[in-house]
């Protein structure tokens, strides 16, 4: 049994990560730069204990530049897994003429040529490791 997992890549701008939290907190609460209050924090993760941590000490200051940097940084990329049956036939006809870029031993990972990959991950080993790499298992026998 294979799972196909393919990767693309993420805008920062609309993707967050969110907990079981009620639907009320969810709701967006524009919040300018800079001006993250208790309040804010209270209600979308009530859960989190705001009183200072003795002997640790905050930074203080503009982080402006920080900012910039972390927004200019390249794009995360999530894996996206895809379960068999929807799809999985028009990549793995995709995979067949693509080149491996890294395998371990439940995964052969191939390269796009746009630099986005594609995982195929099975439930049983599929590679071997012989000399320090990863090389696909074979039932061929040799001399």
């Amino acid at each position: 049994m294979a799972c196909v997992l393919a990767a693309l890549p993420v805008d920062g701008a609309i993707a967050s990560v969110r907990g079981p939290e009620p639907a009320a907190a969810r709701e967006p609460s524009p919040v300018p730069p800079g001006e993250l209050t208790a309040e804010h924090v209270e209600r979308v993760a009530p859960d989190i204990d705001l009183a200072p941590v003795k002997g640790v000490e905050y930074p203080v200051g503009d982080f402006s530049a920080q900012a910039e940097a972390v927004a200019s940084a390249p794009q995360p990329v999530t894996l996206a897994p895809m379960p068999l049956g929807q799809g999985s036939e028009d990549l793995a006809a995709e995979v067949a003429d693509l080149p491996v870029v890294d395998r371990d031993e439940y995964s052969n990972t191939f390269g796009r040529a746009d630099g986005s990959r594609i995982r195929q991950t099975f439930t049983e080993p599929v590679n071997v490791e012989v000399e320090g790499k990863w090389e696909p298992t074979s039932t061929t026998l040799e001399r």
